[in-house]
């Protein structure tokens, strides 16, 4: 969250802030698929 209130303070519009939060989740996603998929083996 520290992150975040950098990204606020230095005001990056709200369709940016859309575009990083959903990177920042899709990586989020993409670990745990990995992980699954670890335990499968």
């Amino acid at each position: 969250m520290l992150v975040f209130a950098i990204w606020m303070k230095k005001g990056i519009e709200k369709k940016n802030m859309k575009e990083v939060i959903n990177l920042v989740s899709g990586k989020k996603t993409e670990k745990r698929v990995i992980n699954s998929t670890d335990r499968k083996k």
